[in-house]
């Protein structure tokens, strides 16, 4: 089988689709699917995560980003034609998504994705199920059993193939000691306040390593209130009790939170959080605020703790690390939930029982001309990446068709 995945990407994008992604391909690569990856990025910037699947032996093409859908969906399309592949993963890209349409007339299915419980992810989820506007995908892949159970009735409605798919990770060389050693908590990921809520990690952390020297406290990522954040933390004095570092990758990654025994999130909204699972592969134990499908990843009590607010978070961690051996049995749990359940290994395997679902339901048809017309839907409130060039004037719209024409005319399509 032969595939065509999309992916955003660019500088300093270290987490998310775009490391699932660079997770996932090498991986169904191994299972035998030929993966050409199609990289969708700001022009001149670099592109990171698409430097390391091309590393790791998997095809990658970068496009630019477009200003109107029907530029970048027409690049799309036609890179997807000259690879003739038997299944596309448009992922979170809305213009890939909305060649379904012509994709499937050539016996190509689509699958979509549903990543997190936001306006974004929700919105498109909504007008591609919506059994009436003729925009549907062939398939949906959802990372965790809550979203899925919100659009049950549009999938059995229009007959659409789905899976639920956690985002898998990484197994990990490195282990927390759970048995000794200064009591640690990490939070890791985008240092944002929207979704993340990092300013109350931020003043957390700050209370907390005054009050307590002999814990550690430590913030991983990178995002727009980096900066305020490292001064903050350095207005209070907290640089050496707080530590504010940059992205990490790989192993050093893992390394480093393995220093540690708490991973901690904050957010008001997740899909399966990755940072979560990479400090459970690293045997950390997952403390949580509450949101909508967290119980998926931790049983309150078994492997982690679910609180209702982030002052709920200095009792707990006291109470919690009294008893090194619950700890060590929680940090066993955790090990073995990310190999047998959230593992890259277990993702993959799982998508290509979904991609060989939708290969053998849509056979593959003689190749014939190109049909694409540019027709894409008018600007709508649930596509927020979504921006037609139906608004543009009328000699505009003709100038684009003719060149598009043009091209297809050249490229003998």
């Amino acid at each position: 089988m032969k595939i065509v995945f999309a992916f955003h990407d660019r500088a300093n994008y270290a987490g998310g689709p775009a490391l699932n992604a660079v997770r996932l391909l090498p991986e169904l690569q191994n299972l035998g699917i030929e993966v050409h990856g199609i990289c969708i990025a700001p022009k001149d910037l670099s592109t990171p995560n698409a430097q390391s699947l091309i590393d790791n032996g998997v095809k990658v093409t970068v496009l630019n980003r477009k200003f109107f859908s029907e530029e970048l969906a027409y690049d799309v399309w036609t890179m997807i034609l000259s690879i003739d592949p038997d299944v596309v993963v448009s992922n979170i890209n809305i213009q890939t998504a909305l060649l379904a349409k012509w994709l499937v007339k050539r016996g190509i299915p689509v699958i979509h994705t549903h990543r997190s419980d936001d306006e974004l992810n929700n919105g498109v989820a909504d007008f591609l199920l919506s059994s009436d506007n003729g925009w549907d995908v062939q398939g949906y892949m959802f990372v965790n059993e809550f979203l899925k159970k919100k659009y049950n009735n549009s999938l059995s409605a229009q007959s659409i193939l789905n899976e639920v798919i956690y985002s898998g990770v990484l197994p990990s060389d490195h282990r927390a000691d759970l048995e000794s050693g200064q009591i640690g908590i990490i939070y890791s990921g985008r240092i944002e306040e929207i979704q993340k809520r990092i300013l109350g990690i931020t003043e957390s952390f700050i209370h907390l390593s005054g009050k307590y020297p002999d814990m550690k406290f430590t913030m991983i990522g990178g995002g727009s209130l980096y900066g305020k954040v490292r001064e903050a933390i350095e207005l209070a004095q907290s640089k050496n009790k707080v530590s504010l570092e940059k992205n990490l990758y790989g192993q050093a990654y893992k390394k480093k939170l393995s220093e540690h025994h708490f991973v901690f999130l904050n957010s008001e909204y997740e899909g399966t959080p990755g940072s979560l699972m990479d400090g459970m592969s690293c045997g950390l134990i997952p403390i949580s605020t509450r949101y909508e499908g967290v119980e998926e990843i931790i049983s309150d009590g078994y492997n982690g703790f679910i609180i209702d607010h982030i002052s709920e978070l200095e009792n707990l961690i006291l109470r919690v690390s009294k008893d090194r051996i619950v700890m060590k049995q929680m940090s066993a749990r955790n090990v073995e939930m990310i190999d047998s359940k959230f593992s890259v290994r277990v993702s993959a395997q799982k998508w290509y029982g979904l991609i060989s679902s939708l290969n053998n339901k849509y056979p593959k048809k003689p190749k014939s001309k190109a049909d694409y017309n540019f027709q894409l839907p008018h600007n709508h409130k649930s596509l927020r990446e979504h921006n037609s060039w139906s608004n543009r004037s009328l000699l505009r719209r003709v100038f684009y068709k003719l060149r598009i024409l043009y091209h297809q005319r050249k490229a003998n399509l």
